[in-house]
């Protein structure tokens, strides 16, 4: 699949996961377990998008040691 569809596919999937956390948190009684599985899942998307653009896909996650 080339760079760009995927891109378009990426931003399609985050932009509707979006729209559905959107939907959940104005319900009356907003189930707060799917709430954190979409964010989780716009989480994962937005690392691939920027992945897709060159960029770090995950935050720094080295320490250095003391002593």
């Amino acid at each position: 699949m080339a760079i760009n569809a995927r891109f378009h596919r990426l931003s399609n999937v985050h932009r509707a996961v979006d729209e559905h956390i959107r939907t959940e948190r104005r319900k009356a009684r907003p189930d707060g377990w799917r709430l954190l599985r979409l964010a989780a899942l716009r989480a994962r998307v937005k690392a691939r998008l920027t992945a897709l653009l060159g960029g770090s896909s995950t935050p720094s996650t080295r320490h250095q040691a003391f002593g």
